[in-house]
């Protein structure tokens, strides 16, 4: 073979090899794409989520934390002992309805109870 046509035959190698490799990177580029604007929808919605969250531990901070520092002792211990009974109370639903679901027998004093 000539030199003439080793020349031609190394060129077309080395273009079908850009080609090839330019196709492979567009088509992952483009899934790529497709991930990264899946991804930032997402954020968006766990950012939204973690919004309403904070929002929401906002406003029960203003109750209990830092902001009861500077609350007089007596509406603080009001608010703690309000807070205790709601976590008394709760718990003794609980209990209450998981001996329900059960079908265990209710005692009187879960009801009853000063």
């Amino acid at each position: 073979m000539s030199v003439g046509s080793w020349i031609l035959l190394w060129t077309v190698l080395v273009l079908a090899a850009l080609i090839f490799h330019a196709v492979v990177l567009f088509r992952v580029g483009l899934k790529g794409k497709r991930v990264y604007d899946a991804a930032l929808e997402t954020g968006g919605e766990f950012a939204l989520l973690l919004d309403e969250k904070n929002a929401a531990v906002g406003e029960q901070a203003s109750q209990a934390g830092v902001a009861t520092l500077f609350v007089d002792p007596q509406t603080a211990r009001e608010i703690y002992t309000q807070a205790k009974d709601e976590r008394r109370d709760a718990r003794r639903r609980r209990r209450i309805d998981n001996k329900r679901l059960r079908g265990r027998p209710q005692r009187y004093g879960d009801l009853y109870r000063p």
